[in-house]
């Protein structure tokens, strides 16, 4: 992981990401923390294939959601979600008015000076308390119309530092609008490497052919 945090900082070099890259404290690599296993990607010239969707039932969608790092055998850096049962940047399909509840974790290597006692599986449990790094994260929900408070959609404070858990919990309202969102990292200045790593993935909210009946058909 050494050499990927290297690889990193060079590619990012500006001085306030390379001020972060010397800061961060790499830890001991664990499974999944680098490779290609972590966060494979379909070969070239390989057919597209539907992402994995997981669904709302009875008004609720609940799940964790894991964010790991690998390097691939070009050098390429890639950043992916996983969820607990398994599938790669999973879609979240969702009617207006459910809750949605994502218990994340984030996997990436490494802890920051500022609280170098933090225990892997440490609960950050409140906003504007993580320090700024290249291995802290945090969720944007793209487009969707929720609170950007704590826990919900706030981007500003919260930072998930690695070996930490963090939970969303957020109620899409009841007159959201049907079509496609996504969920990406957002955190500054930092989300657009994470992004750019691949670290993505959609939400659909139900009822697109109640607007647009011509669309009820299409797969």
């Amino acid at each position: 992981m050494g050499i990927l945090k290297a690889r990193i900082c060079r590619r990012y070099g500006l001085a306030v990401l390379l001020l972060s890259c010397v800061s961060m404290v790499v830890a001991e690599p664990r499974p999944g923390d680098a490779g290609d296993d972590a966060c494979p990607r379909p070969g070239a010239g390989s057919i597209v294939q539907q992402p994995p969707e997981l669904k709302s039932h009875d008004g609720r969608l609940e799940l964790t959601l894991k964010f790991r790092i690998s390097e691939d055998a070009h050098g390429l850096i890639r950043y992916c979600y996983w969820s607990d049962s398994g599938l790669q940047a999973p879609t979240l399909r969702l009617n207006p008015g459910d809750e949605l509840v994502i218990h994340f974790r984030n996997e990436l290597p490494g802890k920051t000076i500022r609280q170098p006692a933090q225990a892997a599986g440490h609960h950050s449990g409140h906003c504007a308390d993580g320090e700024m790094s290249m291995g802290a994260t945090n969720l944007h929900f793209h487009g969707l119309n929720v609170p950007s408070t704590c826990h919900q959609d706030d981007v500003m404070q919260t930072l998930i530092e690695p070996a930490s858990s963090f939970d969303y919990q957020m109620k899409i309202p009841a007159n959201a609008t049907p079509g496609l969102y996504w969920y990406h990292p957002h955190p500054h200045p930092f989300g657009e490497v994470q992004v750019l790593g691949g670290a993505s993935g959609a939400i659909i909210v139900e009822g697109i052919a109640s607007v647009y009946p011509e669309v009820r058909k299409l797969p």
